[in-house]
């Protein structure tokens, strides 16, 4: 037993911990200098195989942060280091798709339970569930999908048989990831054959972009620029990505049309210096003397012809018509809606799981509104003060969670990493889904459930469903659908509790 009035004791610790601290502040500053010389060096040596995306060759660097499961044959990945964007993504360099993997166009999501067409012209379409009315919406919303680019995309004898899509999400977010679908589906129904490669979104499970050339030589002519919720500041590195192509795809020839986006920016000297930069990329692409060409007829025109942009807000629409007068602009619904519908899926004894009242889907990234009251401790007080709320059962989680909770696989080349059936089971859990995401009211919808949602940041949940609803008159029935919206998660919160009463009592699930 060492005796605490020893003085050696004392005098041997403090002598170690002084040299300990030398040591490491030595250690430290080489590290650092190690440090500095590593990035000049990767600044100035870029890799060819990522060609638009400066975060790259750093992102080579980062080793394995997640490992798979053990049972999936997978080996270490590497992180693209957006994980709040991308949901958690990993790359995955030397992975055998082939062998190992699922194919991402054939066994991407689960299979739709109805064709909308067939159901549609049932005599006995039971519409006490919502859905007849989303049935109809739905069908209306796919129709407008084409009419809006039908000028471009019928001329058949003009394109050939091939799109290309360019830098499809196959990552995370299960809303990113659900567009692509949806883009997959959207262009199968046109009868193109389709080619995808990757720059940042694509977890590598298609070839890299390049400059474009090698989707030249397989016979595209049409370029869709993936979708997203993404064109300006909120999430930035896919913006600097798409800016840098428009030199290169309209070089190579191709017509390039960018899919349903959302518009949003925070600073205005960003927005400002974007036009710049996409004018003086797509003059290049395009062959004309400067940018300032782009202001006069016979390079607006040209410009005009070779550069589609698609918009999935009113607000985002108008802007851009503003910004953009280059670019032929145009409103187009959501993407996501070409895939499903589906049925719920329940939790079974096989699960473990009860079904709950109401299931929240909540955000918890920086585009949230309600995140300082996004804790199971805050969700209870307002059930607590609600008279209606005693008893009510909930359950909460983000997209990542319900890998935890349905036990499931965290190695992002498996297809439940992605959009499935997970993403479905997880909003079945209540008997109202209340959320924050886009996609999960679009799914929540696709599923036939009953869902309140509140607005993010942007309010872009508002503006797109306004958007898509706007195909049919039905459409913008709330009640009769069964989607309901509310300006804060307490008033969310006491609507859900009377549909979720309604709910169980009509069994309706």
């Amino acid at each position: 037993m060492v005796s605490i009035s020893s003085n050696r004791h004392i005098v041997d610790a403090n002598y170690i911990w002084q040299r300990r601290k030398k040591v490491g502040n030595i250690v430290g500053y080489v590290a650092l200098w190690l440090g500095c010389i590593n990035t000049i060096w990767i600044w100035n040596h870029p890799s060819s195989n990522f060609a638009y995306n400066g975060h790259a060759n750093i992102r080579s660097q980062i080793r394995a942060i997640e490992q798979s499961n053990g049972d999936d044959g997978a080996p270490p990945t590497e992180s693209y280091g957006y994980d709040n964007y991308y949901g958690g993504d990993s790359s995955n360099e030397d992975f055998d798709l082939e062998s190992n993997a699922f194919n991402p166009v054939e066994e991407y999501h689960s299979k739709s339970i109805f064709d909308v067409q067939e159901k549609l012209a049932l005599d006995t379409l039971d519409s006490s569930k919502s859905i007849g009315p989303r049935f109809q919406c739905l069908d209306a919303i796919r129709k407008r999908h084409h009419d809006v680019l039908t000028d471009i995309l019928d001329k058949r004898n003009v394109w050939g048989d091939k799109i290309l899509l360019v830098d499809p999400a196959y990552h995370g977010n299960v809303g990113d990831h659900m567009l692509t679908l949806g883009e997959i589906e959207f262009v199968k129904g046109l009868k193109y054959e389709l080619l995808q490669c990757d720059l940042i979104q694509g977890n590598q499970f298609y070839p890299n972009c390049g400059d474009f050339s090698e989707y030249k030589r397989q016979g595209a002519k049409i370029a869709l620029w993936h979708a997203g919720g993404n064109w300006g500041d909120l999430w930035r590195i896919a913006q600097d990505v798409r800016i840098k192509t428009f030199k290169d795809l309209l070089a190579q020839g191709f017509t390039v049309i960018g899919m349903p986006q959302s518009l949003h920016y925070e600073s205005k000297d960003l927005e400002k210096q974007d036009v710049q930069v996409m004018k003086e990329n797509i003059a290049a692409g395009l062959g004309l003397s400067s940018p300032s060409a782009l202001n006069k007829n016979p390079g607006k025109k040209e410009s005009q012809s070779r550069l589609i942009f698609t918009w999935r807000e009113e607000e985002s629409f108008e802007k851009a018509k503003k910004l953009y007068p280059f670019a032929d602009n145009r409103l187009m619904p959501d993407i996501a809606f070409q895939i499903g519908p589906y049925a719920p899926i329940r939790p079974t004894d096989l699960d473990s799981l009860e079904l709950k009242d109401i299931m929240l889907l909540l955000r918890d990234d920086h585009e949230s509104t309600v995140l300082q009251d996004r804790s199971e401790y805050s969700i209870r007080k307002m059930l607590e003060k609600n008279p209606k709320g005693k008893g009510i059962t909930f359950v909460m989680a983000d997209w990542p969670k319900r890998l935890d909770i349905f036990g499931l696989s965290t190695n992002p080349v498996l297809k439940e990493y992605l959009f499935s059936d997970s993403a479905i089971k997880l909003l079945s859990l209540g008997r109202v889904v209340v959320g924050d995401r886009l996609h999960a009211a679009v799914l929540a919808y696709l599923s036939g459930l009953t869902v309140v949602y509140i607005d993010q940041k942007t309010k872009k949940i508002s503006k797109t469903l306004g958007v898509a609803f706007e195909s049919l008159d039905k459409c913008r029935d709330g009640k009769a659908s069964r989607w309901f919206r509310a300006e804060t998660l307490e008033e969310a919160l006491g609507i859900a509790i009377d549909l979720s009463k309604e709910e169980a009592k009509n069994s309706y699930a």
